[in-house]
């Protein structure tokens, strides 16, 4: 696997992942073309609420772009890939409301 062209890649620099504005998002999935493959470090960073992740997703399935996530691919249009992006995006909600419940 070849390193990505530093032109591709998007970060939102001190900006939370349960924000609902991040530029960097919004740069990298509409430069999003079908066939593409958006890659992620966790799930989590990509949204902390259920709602917020099923539309990103949805966002990109509309584009054709399957999902990298720690390296494995899961297709967001595919049963399986739906149903783990779903799982793991109700954990991310509820780890953060529960960290937010305790401070």
């Amino acid at each position: 696997m070849t390193a990505p062209d530093r032109d591709r890649v998007y970060i939102d620099h001190g900006i939370s992942g349960r924000q609902t504005r991040r530029p960097g998002l919004d740069n990298a999935i509409n430069a999003a073309r079908e066939g593409d493959v958006f890659c992620m470090t966790k799930l989590d960073r990509l949204s902390r609420s259920a709602k917020d992740l099923h539309e990103t997703v949805g966002r990109l399935a509309d584009k054709g772009v399957a999902l990298s996530i720690d390296g494995k691919i899961y297709d967001p249009t595919d049963p399986m890939g739906k149903m783990f992006i779903g799982v793991v995006g109700l954990m991310a909600e509820f780890e953060s409301d529960l960290i937010r419940s305790q401070t």
